[in-house]
């Protein structure tokens, strides 16, 4: 008799699993190749891929490969930011829009940054008003490695609504004398548009 039984429990475990598995699917999105690096524009400024995958109702997870690795030493008049923008409700008229991106209306806007003159990165909350509700939206676990970038967001905003679009997007400013004298956007992923966050 238990033979028979624990296979059948087995069954419904994995059944179970499995569609739980599915309901988490990642998001995949990918860039071109990089095109030859500049002094502003450098290999790991450039995305290659995301994976972004909603860990729960409130938490989703982004696992980023940039083109090329991060150095241990960057020179202290750089000053670049890796910036998260999301669309909430993926409606472009609640938000910022954007010239070049008409179809996207940032509601909220994080970054993971490294100061100037420092070689450890920094992380940005925000809080936003969507739809009149004020919301904050928390940045946690970043890990910088080699070419990997990998961080968490979580709000309440995620759960009211469960597709969101989003963008990554990354800027370098160099300074010299204390002034900056030049910055750019050197990539985002994906290039020429935004991605869709999967609901729960």
């Amino acid at each position: 008799m238990k033979s028979i039984v624990i296979p059948a429990l087995a069954g419904l475990a994995l059944t179970t699993l499995s569609l739980h598995a599915e309901d988490r699917t990642p998001t995949i999105v990918t860039n071109p190749p990089a095109p030859a690096p500049t002094e502003l524009k450098p290999i790991y400024c450039y995305f290659k891929e995301g994976i972004i995958t909603r860990k729960s109702k409130n938490k989703v997870e982004f696992d980023i490969t940039l083109a090329g690795d991060i150095p241990n030493n960057i020179d202290r008049d750089i000053f670049f930011t890796y910036s998260i923008q999301l669309d909430i409700d993926a409606n472009a008229s609640t938000g910022t829009a954007s010239i070049s991106y008409p179809g996207f209306g940032e509601d909220i806007g994080l970054r993971i940054y490294k100061p100037r003159g420092t070689n450890r990165f920094t992380a940005e909350d925000a809080t936003a008003m969507v739809n009149g509700k004020k919301e904050t939206m928390t940045i946690s676990k970043v890990k910088v490695d080699g070419n990997k970038l990998t961080f968490e967001l979580t709000s309440p905003l995620f759960g009211d609504y469960p597709q969101s679009k989003a963008l990554l997007m990354a800027s370098v400013s160099k300074y010299e004398n204390g002034q900056e004298s030049a910055s750019v956007t050197a990539d985002q992923l994906p290039r020429g548009g935004s991605f869709i966050i999967k609901g729960n």
